[in-house]
């Protein structure tokens, strides 16, 4: 039973590591390559569909969070004015970091 924990608890820190990297990458993308927020929203969107269907561990509300915040990220496609989408995505980053930071304490 103590080894299901502990590797319970190692997902719970891969999770917060991506969702920290992620959110950098955002920041970064946001500050200078812009191409790359959408395809880390695609990349948040497969991530909550694979917790929704228990193949990563996490919760329904943690997976619907990254779907939600994927899709934020990708609406970059959908042609959404520059300042609203700069915006949205800075705050999806910061939320990433801020998640992140939270699983990992």
């Amino acid at each position: 039973m103590a080894r299901t924990a502990t590797s319970t608890t190692d997902w719970d820190k891969v999770i917060g590591i991506i969702s920290i990297i992620l959110g950098v990458l955002v920041l970064i993308g946001e500050l200078s390559f812009t191409g790359i927020v959408p395809f880390i929203g695609i990349l948040l969107i497969v991530l909550g569909i694979l917790m929704f269907v228990n193949i990563v561990r996490g919760s329904n509300l943690v997976a619907a969070g990254f779907v939600v915040l994927g899709i934020l990220l990708a609406v970059n496609f959908l042609n959404i004015p520059g300042t609203l989408a700069r915006v949205l995505d800075l705050v999806v980053g910061v939320a990433l970091i801020v998640y992140g930071i939270f699983v990992l304490k």
